[in-house]
C-alpha cells in the first residue's frame, strides 16, 4: 500500500516537470521474473521508469552502491528492495570482483524466484547522445543462466540536455544540485506552471530475433542497435521559467584535445596496438589510434582496468583514471609518458583553509594519554582548522572532536578490546583512530599489502574480530588479497548511515562543547594510563612473519615531544601526510602528532601517486613533508618548482636518503632542504634527526631523551666513533616488547 501510494506521489511530482509519452506498455504481458532493460540518458530516468512500471511489475531496481548508500535515501532503497552493485569504473580488486559476482548472483536469484528486476545493460550513464553498451557483460552472464528469461526493452528519449544528464553538466551531474534547481523552478513558476520537458518512453518485449544464445559481443551489438534505432537523441534545453523562454546555459566543454602522437615512438604505438589486440583477441590492424576503447572496441570497465595494470607493469605509468582511457591514441600517449589531454586543473583550497596569525604555536598538550592530550588540544585550538583532504575538505578541531566522540559511542559496542583499522592517510583515519581510543580500546593498524598469509598472522596474533574500513577505499585497492579480514570488515559508510543517527550526532555535538576534564570522566578512556597500549603496529614481515609492536601512550607522546624540541615550528607550518597509518611514521607523525599538538595537517591517501601528491602540495601549500626517500623522489620527478614553492622541509626516513635526493631539492631553488632521520617501529619510531640549519651529518642527532650506543655485534662491547656496529637504543619512546604470540614464536 505504501509503495503504491509513493509511486502515485512520484508520478505526480514528475508530471510537474515532464510530459511523458509512453508507447507500447499495454502490450507488455505481466509475467513474474521479468527483466526490464532501459537505456540510461540521465540520472532522472531511473525514477521515471521505476514509477512507470511500479504498479504493474513492482520491479527491484539494480543501482550502483554510490547511490544505494546515500544517507536518507538508503531507507527508501531498502523498501524498494534495490540490489546494489559496486562501481567498476574506478578500478578493481579481488574483494570488489567478488562483490560484483555476489550482486549479479542476487539478480539471477531474484529473477529465478519470480521477482521482476529493473537493470541497465550498459551499467553506466550516457557520455554522448546515444547508448553505448560497449563491453558490458552482465546481460550475457544472466542469459547463460536463464536462457528463456522474459525481457522488456525500454527506450527513453528527450532527456539529453536535462540537468540530470552528462551533456548539461559536462560531467556526472550532482543529484543534490539538480533536484535543488528543480525545486526552485517549481516554486518560481507557482508549481503548476513550470515549463515541461517532453519525454518519450518506448516499451517492447524482447522479440524472437534477440540473440539469447549469442556471445557477449552479439548481445551488446543487438542492444546498441535497438536503443539507437531512432538515431542520436537531440540536445534539448527546456527553460526553467514560464516568464522567460531563455533556455538554461549548459556547462561549457573545452575543445577536445586529440592525443598528441607526434612524439610517441613507433615501438610504443605498435606495442599498445598489439597488446590491446591480444586482450580482445582481434587483429592488431583493427586497433588504430582513433578507435574508441568502449564504442569501437567494446571494452568494459574490467578490461580498461586491465589496461591500467598493463600500463603500470610495462611502462611504469601510474595514477591513471579510467576516464582518461578514451581511445587507443590516448593509451599510446599515456604509455609514452605523455597525457591523454591537457594538464590537470588544480582546484584551490577551500576558504576555510586559512592560517591566521592568531593560530597558537604547535605544542604537545599536557596529559598521560593520547586521548587526554587530544581533548586538551581541542580546548586550546577551538574552531581552528585541524586537518584536511580532498574527500572530507577542511575539518576543524571542534568538528574532529565531535566526529571522534560520535564514533566512540559506536566503537564502544564492538566486541573485544582491540579494533582493527584499515584506512589510508586521511581525515577519516584520524577520526577513527581517535574514536577507538576515546572508546577505551586499542587500534590495531592493518597493513593491507602484507599478503594473505601474513594478514592471517596479524589477525591471529592481535585477536581482532572487527576491522573498521571504507567501501570507497577498498574499491580502489588493486591486486591485494583481503580474505583473512573480509568477514570482519565494518564499513564507515554503513556506520555513518545506520549507527550514527541524527540523535547520536546531536549528542556528540553537545558533548563536544564540554571541556577535556569533563569528557575524560564520562568516557571509558578515563581508566587508561600512559603505560597502557595506545596502538598495535606490525613490522613489514620482509624477513619473517610480521611482529606485533604494542606502543604505549607514553612511548608515542614522548617521541612527539622530542621531535617538537628538535624542530622550530611556526604557526604557519602545515604538515603533508601521505604515509599510511599502519606505517609507524604515518601513525605517529601524520595522524597523532597534529591531533595532540595543534599542527595543521593535510593528507593524501596514496604515497605512490607522485603527480597527485604534487598537485596536492600546490593546493594545500604545506611547508613540511614526511616520507621515504623513494616517495619523495617520486614527487620531485614530476613536480614543477612552482608546485613545491610552499615547501620548507622534506623529512626523509625509513631508508637511506641518496645524494641525488638532496641535489634534486637544491635544484628547486626555493630554499627548501632535506632533513634525514632514522627510526624503527619499535621506537615509536623516531630516534635521530638532522636539525634545521645545521650541516648535514648522517642521520642526525638523537631526539631529546634518547640514548644511543654502537656496540660490537657479537661481544656487545662499545665501539669508538666512526666504526660500524649494532645500534642500541634506550629512551621513553622504546617499546616494552612484542605481542605474546610473536614472543612465543
Amino acid at each position: 500500500m505504501f509503495t503504491s501510494l509513493f509511486s502515485w506521489c512520484v508520478q505526480g511530482l514528475l508530471w510537474l516537470r515532464y510530459r511523458v509519452e509512453v508507447r507500447g506498455l499495454e502490450r507488455i504481458p505481466r509475467r513474474r521474473g521479468t527483466l526490464i532493460m532501459p537505456n540510461h540518458p540521465a540520472e532522472i530516468d531511473p525514477v521515471i521508469v521505476t514509477a512507470l512500471f511500479w504498479r504493474r511489475f513492482t520491479p527491484r531496481p539494480v543501482m550502483l552502491e554510490d547511490f544505494y548508500t546515500i544517507p536518507g535515501l538508503n531507507a527508501l532503497f531498502k523498501v524498494l528492495r534495490a540490489i546494489a552493485v559496486p562501481n567498476m569504473e574506478y578500478g578493481q580488486s579481488s574483494f570488489k570482483l567478488r562483490r560484483l559476482e555476489h550482486s549479479l548472483e542476487s539478480v539471477i536469484t531474484a529473477l529465478e524466484h519470480g521477482d521482476n528486476v529493473l537493470m541497465y545493460p550498459a551499467g553506466r550513464l550516457w557520455r554522448q547522445d546515444h547508448e553505448v553498451i560497449g563491453g558490458a557483460s552482465a546481460m550475457h552472464m544472466i542469459l547463460q543462466r536463464i536462457p528463456d528469461l522474459p525481457m522488456v526493452l525500454v527506450r527513453t528519449r528527450g532527456l539529453w540536455g536535462s540537468s540530470f544528464s552528462w551533456a548539461f553538466n559536462n560531467g556526472r551531474p550532482s543529484l543534490a544540485q539538480a533536484f535543488g534547481n528543480g525545486a526552485k523552478a517549481l516554486l518560481k513558476n507557482l508549481i503548476f506552471f513550470t515549463p515541461r520537458r517532453r519525454v518519450t518512453i518506448t516499451c517492447e518485449p524482447a522479440p524472437p530475433g534477440f540473440p539469447r544464445t549469442g556471445d557477449k559481443a552479439a548481445i551488446n551489438a543487438w542492444l546498441d542497435a535497438w536503443y539507437n534505432a531512432e538515431g542520436p537523441d537531440a540536445l534539448t534545453l527546456v527553460p526553467y521559467s514560464l516568464w522567460s523562454r531563455t533556455p538554461p546555459k549548459i556547462a561549457q566543454k573545452g575543445q577536445a584535445e586529440e592525443a598528441d602522437l607526434s612524439r610517441v615512438p613507433d615501438a610504443v604505438k605498435n606495442a599498445v596496438s598489439a597488446d590491446i589486440a591480444k586482450m580482445l583477441k582481434c587483429d592488431p590492424a583493427a586497433v588504430s589510434a582513433g578507435k574508441s576503447l568502449r564504442a569501437d572496441l567494446g571494452m568494459d570497465s574490467l578490461q580498461l582496468a586491465e589496461v591500467v595494470w598493463w600500463l603500470d607493469e610495462k611502462f611504469g605509468v601510474t595514477e591513471i583514471d579510467l576516464n582518461e582511457l578514451t581511445t587507443v591514441g590516448a593509451v599510446m600517449a599515456i604509455a609514452a609518458g605523455g597525457t591523454a589531454g591537457g594538464e590537470a586543473h588544480i582546484e584551490p583550497a577551500p576558504k576555510a583553509w586559512r592560517i591566521g596569525a592568531h593560530r597558537p604555536l604547535p605544542a604537545v598538550a599536557p596529559g598521560e594519554t593520547i586521548q587526554e592530550a587530544f581533548l586538551r588540544t581541542c580546548d586550546r585550538m577551538g574552531s581552528c582548522p585541524a586537518c584536511a583532504d580532498d574527500l572530507s575538505g577542511v575539518t576543524t578541531f571542534r568538528k574532529l572532536k565531535t566526529g571522534a566522540l560520535a564514533l566512540a559511542d559506536v566503537v564502544r559496542e564492538l566486541p573485544g578490546e582491540r579494533v582493527g583499522v584499515m584506512l589510508p592517510a586521511s581525515v577519516a583515519a584520524d577520526v577513527v583512530i581517535l574514536g577507538v581510543l576515546l572508546a577505551g580500546k586499542v587500534p590495531v593498524m592493518i597493513n593491507w599489502t602484507l599478503g594473505e598469509r601474513n594478514l592471517q598472522h596479524v589477525v591471529d596474533a592481535s585477536g581482532v574480530t572487527t576491522v573498521l574500513s571504507s567501501y570507497r577505499f577498498i574499491e580502489r585497492l588493486d591486486n591485494v588479497e583481503l580474505a583473512p579480514v573480509e568477514p570482519m570488515l565494518v564499513f564507515l559508510e554503513e556506520v555513518r548511515r545506520d549507527r550514527i543517527t541524527l540523535g547520536a550526532k546531536l549528542k556528540a555535538a553537545w558533548h563536544a562543547r564540554a571541556s577535556a576534564g569533563r569528557l575524560l570522566a564520562r568516557y571509558p578512556c578515563s581508566s587508561c594510563s600512559g603505560d597502557d597500549p595506545a596502538v598495535i603496529l606490525f613490522t613489514s614481515g620482509s624477513e619473517n612473519r610480521p611482529k606485533g609492536v604494542p606502543l604505549t601512550h607514553h612511548n608515542i607522546l614522548s617521541n612527539i615531544r622530542g621531535a617538537l624540541k628538535a624542530f622550530p615550528f611556526s604557526h604557519r607550518d602545515v604538515l603533508y601526510g601521505f604515509l599510511p597509518p599502519f606505517h609507524s611514521f604515518g601513525f605517529t607523525v601524520s595522524s597523532i602528532a597534529p591531533a595532540v599538538t595543534g599542527l595543521l595537517a593535510c593528507h593524501h591517501p596514496n604515497p605512490t601517486e607522485g603527480r597527485r601528491l604534487a598537485r596536492g602540495i600546490a593546493k594545500w601549500k604545506p611547508t613540511l613533508l614526511c616520507g621515504t626517500p623513494t616517495f619523495i623522489k617520486g614527487i620531485l620527478r614530476v613536480a614543477s618548482p612552482k608546485q613545491l614553492a610552499s615547501m620548507r622541509y622534506f623529512v626523509a626516513g625509513a631508508e637511506k636518503a641518496p645524494d641525488d635526493l638532496f641535489d634534486a631539492v637544491d635544484r628547486l631553488g626555493t630554499g627548501a632542504c632535506v632533513l634525514e632521520g632514522y627510526g624503527i617501529t619499535e621506537c615509536s619510531p623516531v630516534l635521530t634527526l638532522n636539525r634545521p640549519g645545521d650541516p648535514r651529518d648522517g642521520v642526525g642527532l638523537p631526539l631529546d631523551g634518547v640514548e644511543l650506543r654502537i656496540v660490537n655485534i657479537d661481544s656487545r662491547e662499545p665501539l669508538p666513533p666512526g666504526q660500524q656496529g649494532l645500534v642500541l637504543a634506550r629512551g621513553p619512546n622504546v617499546f616494552n616488547g612484542y605481542l605474546e604470540a610473536d614472543v612465543a614464536s
